[in-house]
């Protein structure tokens, strides 16, 4: 006679790992933005390139299993909870990628624009004219 417990347990642990690769996903997601906060640029690469292999784990994990009736229902409010943890920090992450994307843009569009009116042959301000400030 075949142990039935077997398949559960190897579900359940499928599930574990699941759910573990759900938070290192969200930790590196954290860790990416404190880089991007402090223009860490190796350390922002290293995130992504963490992200992308988990990212790679949890797509073959999520294949080799269902949710089934007489699962571990902590377990699977545990997965929930950490499912709705990252799709609130993706929203946060993607926001500011793109803000972090039109900062670039812009810093790049003054260097494109303003640099090349710096020649140090001539001076760009008018000789006669002077800054001041009244208070």
């Amino acid at each position: 006679m075949k142990d039935m417990s077997e398949p559960v347990a190897n579900r359940e642990q499928q599930q574990q790992v699941y759910l573990t690769r759900l938070r290192a996903l969200s930790e590196s997601i954290v860790s990416a933005i404190a880089a991007i906060e402090c223009n860490d640029l190796a350390n922002f690469q290293n995130c992504v390139a963490t992200q992308e292999s988990i990212c790679s784990d949890l797509s073959v994990i999520n294949q080799s299993f269902v949710f089934q009736e007489g699962d571990n229902r902590e377990l699977l409010e545990e997965i929930k909870k950490a499912q709705i943890a990252l799709a609130h920090l993706n929203l946060v992450y993607s926001a500011l990628i793109t803000r972090s994307k039109r900062t670039t843009d812009m810093v790049a569009g003054l260097f494109r624009c303003y640099g090349l009116g710096y020649d140090k042959g001539r001076s760009s301000v008018a000789e006669s004219h002077a800054w001041s400030c009244e208070v």
